[in-house]
């Protein structure tokens, strides 16, 4: 087993009561269709960290702690708030642990089936 799944194991072992939460980046999936092609991905590694789930226009994504500049700039254009009405809205927000496995490709990133 790699290294990765090691670490996963162990992570899970340490916190059994966590959520786990797959990342799978956009380039795995962008050109991805199921009768033509497949795409060789790999589980590049796997961490703890805070989450929440933000309402952005008509959708929810999740936003990892340290990206809360996302959250940031979407408040900021779309409801014009002042700096400390931004920090007070990402400060109230439900924070919650998991732990997450990132999914990337390879360089090989698509390989069609002729």
């Amino acid at each position: 087993m790699s290294n990765n799944v090691h670490k996963l194991i162990e992570l899970v072992e340490q916190n059994p009561s966590l959520p786990i939460i797959v990342l799978v980046g956009e380039r795995v999936i962008e050109f991805y269709d199921p009768c033509s092609s497949y795409i060789k991905s790999y589980f590049s590694d796997c961490f703890i960290s805070e989450f929440c789930i933000f309402p952005f226009y008509d959708q929810k994504k999740y936003v990892l702690k340290g990206n809360e500049v996302y959250i940031e700039e979407y408040l900021y254009n779309n409801f014009s708030s002042s700096e400390l009405d931004i920090v007070n809205s990402i400060n109230q927000l439900n924070w919650e642990k998991a732990i997450f496995i990132r999914i990337t490709p390879s360089t090989d990133q698509i390989n069609y089936f002729m």
